[in-house]
């Protein structure tokens, strides 16, 4: 027997339907997911953006060289060769700047406030202990500026994750290498 389409629970139900089902092309339309294959170039600068801002650390860290000073430090022998360490460097940026990509692509714009004042601050952190370690010759400093990002970088990789799993996974070498760095960092301030 059909329903009577004035019935109150009859149209409540049709409503919610209705919105369920626009609920996803309402998302794509909005989100982005058509614009982008209408607006390639945008999609490319926002990436390039992210890649840039991520190797932002690096290009402070050019700015204060290890120098005599770093040579003559005692340092564990397992303390890995320079050209390692910006081998490593190199990939970690890249998989930062592609992670905070995918997240911001997930991401409404009234939602993006926290996660990427997160990414920021997380890249500021990093861009600090260069200056710390080789400028200002302070490890014990750089130390406590590596902790503070290990546990900035760690919270981020939560909140990307929900985000997107891919870019929280992505995070995942990044916060391996600080645990390595952190470890290295407190050996030589102990060493010294």
């Amino acid at each position: 027997m059909p329903s009577d389409p004035t019935d109150r629970n009859t149209a409540c139900g049709a409503i919610a339907m209705t919105r369920r089902n626009e609920r996803p092309w309402r998302y794509i339309a909005n989100d982005g997911l058509l614009a982008r294959s209408r607006m390639p170039g945008r999609t490319l600068l926002t990436f390039a953006t992210f890649l840039l801002a991520a190797y932002l650390p690096a290009i402070v860290g050019r700015w204060f060289p290890a120098g005599e000073w770093y040579l003559v430090l005692a340092k564990p022998e397992w303390t890995p060769r320079p050209q390692v360490i910006g081998a490593v460097w190199t990939l970690l940026y890249f998989m930062i700047g592609v992670a905070g990509f995918l997240a911001w692509q997930a991401t409404r714009p009234v939602h993006r406030a926290r996660p990427f004042a997160l990414f920021t601050l997380q890249l500021g952190l990093n861009a600090l202990w260069a200056p710390l370690f080789f400028g200002l010759q302070l490890p014990s400093l750089a130390l406590v500026d590596l902790l503070a990002l290990l546990v900035c970088a760690a919270l981020l990789a939560i909140v990307f994750h929900r985000l997107r799993p891919a870019a929280g996974w992505l995070l995942v070498p990044y916060l391996a290498w600080l645990v390595f760095a952190a470890v290295l960092n407190a050996w030589i301030v102990y060493l010294n």
